[in-house]
Protein backbone atom coordinates (compact mmCIF):
# COMPACT_ATOMS: atom_id res chain seq x y z
CA UNK A 1 0.00 0.00 0.00
CA UNK A 2 1.33 3.13 -0.77
CA UNK A 3 1.78 6.38 1.89
CA UNK A 4 -0.23 9.31 1.59
CA UNK A 5 1.41 12.49 0.65
CA UNK A 6 0.63 13.53 4.42
CA UNK A 7 2.72 10.28 5.37
CA UNK A 8 5.31 10.70 3.15
CA UNK A 9 6.39 14.56 3.88
CA UNK A 10 5.03 14.48 7.46
CA UNK A 11 2.21 17.60 6.71
CA UNK A 12 -0.31 17.90 8.93
CA UNK A 13 -4.16 18.72 7.92
CA UNK A 14 -4.84 22.46 7.81
CA UNK A 15 -7.67 23.06 10.33
CA UNK A 16 -10.71 25.03 8.86
CA UNK A 17 -9.26 25.48 5.58
CA UNK A 18 -10.67 28.71 4.59
CA UNK A 19 -9.63 29.50 1.16
CA UNK A 20 -10.48 26.55 -2.12
CA UNK A 21 -6.81 26.43 -1.94
CA UNK A 22 -5.71 25.13 1.06
CA UNK A 23 -8.90 23.07 1.38
CA UNK A 24 -7.55 21.48 -2.14
CA UNK A 25 -4.06 21.00 -0.43
CA UNK A 26 -5.97 19.30 2.25
CA UNK A 27 -7.72 16.79 0.16
CA UNK A 28 -4.00 16.51 -1.64
CA UNK A 29 -2.38 15.76 1.25
CA UNK A 30 -4.74 12.65 1.96
CA UNK A 31 -4.04 11.02 -1.58
CA UNK A 32 -1.16 8.94 -2.79
CA UNK A 33 1.10 10.14 -5.55
CA UNK A 34 -1.03 7.62 -7.78
CA UNK A 35 -4.04 9.02 -7.16
CA UNK A 36 -2.88 12.66 -7.58
CA UNK A 37 -5.22 13.98 -11.02
CA UNK A 38 -4.13 16.70 -13.66
CA UNK A 39 -5.81 19.16 -11.63
CA UNK A 40 -4.07 18.61 -8.46
CA UNK A 41 -0.29 18.36 -10.61
CA UNK A 42 -2.03 21.50 -12.13
CA UNK A 43 -2.20 23.21 -8.39
CA UNK A 44 1.04 21.55 -6.58
CA UNK A 45 3.35 22.46 -9.51
CA UNK A 46 2.04 26.07 -9.61
CA UNK A 47 2.55 26.55 -6.17
CA UNK A 48 5.72 24.41 -6.19
CA UNK A 49 4.42 22.14 -3.59
CA UNK A 50 6.09 18.69 -3.30
CA UNK A 51 8.28 18.58 -6.43
CA UNK A 52 9.82 15.77 -6.06
CA UNK A 53 6.71 13.78 -6.76
CA UNK A 54 4.53 16.87 -8.44
CA UNK A 55 7.38 17.60 -11.27
CA UNK A 56 8.00 13.84 -12.75
CA UNK A 57 4.42 13.04 -12.43
CA UNK A 58 3.77 16.50 -15.03
CA UNK A 59 6.09 15.60 -17.35
CA UNK A 60 4.32 12.11 -17.38
CA UNK A 61 1.15 13.66 -18.15
CA UNK A 62 2.54 16.17 -20.16
CA UNK A 63 4.15 13.43 -22.65
CA UNK A 64 0.52 11.92 -23.11
CA UNK A 65 -1.04 15.58 -23.14
CA UNK A 66 0.41 18.59 -23.62
CA UNK A 67 -2.65 20.39 -23.25
CA UNK A 68 -3.37 19.23 -19.89
CA UNK A 69 -4.43 21.64 -17.40
CA UNK A 70 -7.04 23.12 -14.71
CA UNK A 71 -8.38 26.06 -15.77
CA UNK A 72 -7.44 26.78 -19.18
CA UNK A 73 -5.00 24.03 -21.87
CA UNK A 74 -1.42 24.23 -21.41
CA UNK A 75 -1.94 25.27 -17.91
CA UNK A 76 0.16 22.19 -16.62
CA UNK A 77 3.02 23.35 -19.26
CA UNK A 78 3.27 26.91 -18.45
CA UNK A 79 3.19 26.12 -14.91
CA UNK A 80 6.06 23.85 -15.33
CA UNK A 81 7.84 26.14 -17.42
CA UNK A 82 7.49 28.83 -14.40
CA UNK A 83 9.08 26.74 -11.63
CA UNK A 84 11.28 29.19 -10.17
CA UNK A 85 14.02 26.78 -9.07
CA UNK A 86 16.34 24.64 -11.77
CA UNK A 87 14.81 21.43 -12.98
CA UNK A 88 18.42 19.78 -14.33
CA UNK A 89 17.81 17.19 -11.99
CA UNK A 90 15.19 16.15 -14.50
CA UNK A 91 17.07 17.23 -17.65
CA UNK A 92 16.79 14.06 -19.91
CA UNK A 93 13.13 13.58 -18.61
CA UNK A 94 12.83 17.18 -19.81
CA UNK A 95 14.58 16.77 -22.81
CA UNK A 96 12.47 14.31 -24.34
CA UNK A 97 9.42 15.95 -23.21
CA UNK A 98 10.53 19.25 -25.00
CA UNK A 99 11.35 16.76 -28.06
CA UNK A 100 7.57 15.27 -28.11
CA UNK A 101 6.28 19.16 -27.62
CA UNK A 102 8.45 20.37 -30.46
CA UNK A 103 7.37 17.35 -33.16
CA UNK A 104 3.47 17.96 -32.20
CA UNK A 105 3.92 21.59 -32.44
CA UNK A 106 3.08 21.64 -36.10
CA UNK A 107 -0.02 19.43 -35.78
CA UNK A 108 -1.50 21.88 -32.72
CA UNK A 109 -4.49 24.04 -34.33
CA UNK A 110 -4.15 26.77 -31.21
CA UNK A 111 -8.07 28.44 -30.62
CA UNK A 112 -5.59 31.92 -30.21
CA UNK A 113 -2.57 33.31 -31.64
CA UNK A 114 -1.91 33.58 -27.51
CA UNK A 115 -1.73 30.08 -27.11
CA UNK A 116 0.99 29.33 -29.19
CA UNK A 117 2.89 31.95 -27.90
CA UNK A 118 2.39 31.01 -24.86
CA UNK A 119 3.12 27.10 -25.91
CA UNK A 120 6.59 27.87 -27.54
CA UNK A 121 7.39 30.36 -24.55
CA UNK A 122 6.98 27.67 -22.21
CA UNK A 123 9.03 25.23 -24.08
CA UNK A 124 11.87 27.88 -24.40
CA UNK A 125 11.96 28.45 -20.48
CA UNK A 126 11.86 24.71 -20.05
CA UNK A 127 14.97 24.19 -21.97
CA UNK A 128 16.53 27.37 -20.23
CA UNK A 129 15.76 25.65 -16.76
CA UNK A 130 18.00 22.82 -17.64
CA UNK A 131 20.99 24.14 -18.97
Amino acid sequence: MSKTIKEIYGEELIKNPETSLLKHYNTVLNKTPDELSVDDICMLVRQEFFLEISIPKAIEILKKDHSAGDYYEYCLLFNLSNINSSLKEYKDDISALINILEIDFKNIVFDLEGDKKDYLESITRLKEKIK
